[in-house]
């Protein structure tokens, strides 16, 4: 297995664990559930090929107006695009 392709990120310093272990990840899916992912319509190279499905707010909580009201996943706040990168 190899590590993820060039030009990713790891602030985490994964390398580590990769190469004493051979963990890499392959074949898990993650949820992250927060604010959104995508800041003006791009979406980030790390998560390029990435992503499964994402839901926007009104999908998913019905019960707050201001969900109703964001029928896209982008990212308003920048937030969720954070959570998801760290994970």
């Amino acid at each position: 297995m190899n590590p993820p392709p060039a030009g990713g990120r790891s602030p985490r310093g994964p390398e580590a664990v990769w190469q004493s272990f051979g963990y890499y990840g392959a074949g898990q899916i993650v949820a992250v559930s927060d604010s959104g992912l995508v800041v003006q319509g791009a979406l980030s190279a790390d998560f390029a090929g990435r992503l499964v499905r994402a839901f926007a707010p009104s999908e998913m909580n019905l019960s707050s107006a201001a969900c109703r009201a964001k029928t896209t996943y982008t990212d308003l706040n920048g937030h969720g695009t954070h959570v998801a990168g760290s994970v």
